[in-house]
């Protein structure tokens, strides 16, 4: 089933004019997370889930400049920290061979001790 709120490219999305309105009017024009009045020009739209090609009006919020910034940021740090990890992951074992070879503890003997 195709989800038709996705953008299968993923490329980056605009909201509309009449998007960007009904995201204005729902907030009042205030940022999302310091509640700074905001005019048209010191305003930035921000997808929450920070997915670029998830357009769906709820997650998209309207953030002042520096708090965009910020906010942005921290979704990159999370992803970095992510692949990082995954990295680690797989060099401490490259083959995924750990969980395989574990020999039994003396509780999973089937002999009980």
């Amino acid at each position: 089933m195709i989800d038709i709120f996705s953008n299968p490219k993923k490329n980056r999305v605009k909201p509309t004019k009449s998007e960007r309105n009904e995201i204005w009017d729902r907030q009042r024009g205030k940022c999302f997370v310091c509640s700074r009045i905001l005019s048209p020009t010191t305003s930035d739209y921000h997808h929450k889930d920070g997915n670029p090609s998830n357009w769906r009006i709820f997650n998209i919020v309207l953030v002042c400049l520096e708090c965009h910034r910020r906010e942005t940021n921290k979704q990159r740090v999370k992803k970095i920290q992510k692949k990082r990890g995954e990295r680690e992951k797989i060099q401490k074992d490259p083959l995924g061979l750990n969980n395989v070879f574990k020999s039994p503890r003396k509780k999973d003997s089937i002999f009980g001790f």
